[in-house]
C-alpha cells in the first residue's frame, strides 16, 4: 500500500463520527485502532535498529549475545502471530481476549529478565555502563514494540468481533494487574 492510499485510509476513517455504541461493531474504529499500534511498533523500530545494527557486530560477546535475543524475542513474537493469525484464517473459535493476557505476561517477564540480566552484566564487568544504558534503552524499545503488536493483534484478530461481550472485555489484565498476578503466583511458591 502506497503513502498516498495510507493517507486516503486515515482522512476517511477521520470523517467518520463515532458514538461509543458505534465504536464497539465499528470495523473502522477497529481498524484505526490497530494501524495506531502498527505506527507506533515502527516508530519503536526505527529507533532500534541504529544500536541493534551497530551492536550486534561489537567485538564484546557479551554485548552481542544480548542484542541477539533482542532480536530473537521479536522475531518469535511475530512467528506466534503468525500462528494466530493462520488459526483465525482457518474459522478457529479458540482464540479470544484472555489468551493475548498470556503474551502479555510474557512479554513483561522477559523485560524483566532481560533488565536483570544487564544490571548483573554491569556489576561483573562484562559489559560497559554505556554499553548497559544503551541496552537498557533497546530493550525498553523492544518492550514497546512487542507491546503495540500484541495491541495490534488483539485488536484484529479479537477485539473487533462483535460477538465479544463487554465481560469478556472488563477481564483483559492490564500492565499493572499482569506485574501484581505474576508477584503473588511467584510468593506462593
Amino acid at each position: 500500500m502506497g503513502r498516498i492510499d495510507a493517507y486516503a485510509i486515515i482522512a476517511f476513517i477521520s470523517q467518520a463520527s463515532f458514538t461509543w455504541e458505534m465504536q464497539q461493531p465499528g470495523r473502522l474504529y477497529w481498524l484505526r485502532e490497530a494501524s495506531r499500534h502498527i505506527v507506533e511498533a515502527v516508530k519503536d523500530s526505527k529507533h532500534l535498529q541504529k544500536n541493534l545494527l551497530l551492536m550486534s557486530n561489537s567485538g564484546n560477546p557479551s554485548v552481542k549475545q544480548e542484542y541477539d535475543k533482542i532480536r530473537y524475542q521479536i522475531a518469535e513474537l511475530f512467528k506466534e502471530l503468525d500462528g494466530i493469525q493462520n488459526q483465525v484464517e482457518q474459522g478457529s473459535s479458540d482464540i479470544n481476549l484472555l489468551s493475548f493476557d498470556v503474551f502479555k505476561a510474557k512479554i513483561k517477564e522477559q523485560d524483566q529478565q532481560m533488565n536483570a540480566r544487564i544490571d548483573c552484566l554491569i556489576r561483573e564487568h562484562k559489559i560497559t555502563p554505556e554499553a548497559g544504558t544503551s541496552l537498557i534503552n533497546d530493550s525498553t524499545y523492544m518492550y514497546e514494540i512487542k507491546k503495540h503488536l500484541v495491541m495490534m493483534a488483539e485488536t484484529l484478530f479479537v477485539q473487533q468481533e462483535e460477538k465479544i461481550s463487554q465481560a469478556q472485555r472488563e477481564l483483559i489484565l492490564d500492565d499493572n494487574e499482569l506485574v501484581r498476578n505474576k508477584h503473588e503466583t511467584t510468593s506462593r511458591y
